[in-house]
């Protein structure tokens, strides 16, 4: 059974691959998650981490 481009070029090679990659590759969020051995509440646990302690430009305040 052919497989996609994008699909066919990843698996091969996708123990080094970023979780974007997987995802890109038509992966879900827990079948990419689990690839790069990380559990998918890790994941979602440090995305929320960065929401809370990164400013976004119009909270940065100017320097003059």
């Amino acid at each position: 059974m052919p497989t996609s481009p994008a699909r066919a070029a990843g698996p091969a090679d996708d123990r080094r691959a970023t979780y974007a990659e997987l995802q890109a590759w038509g992966y879900s969020q827990t079948q990419a998650a689990a690839r790069i051995g990380v559990c998918v509440r890790t994941i979602q646990r440090y995305a929320r981490h960065l929401r809370q302690h990164t400013t976004t430009p119009e909270e940065t305040p100017r320097a003059h």
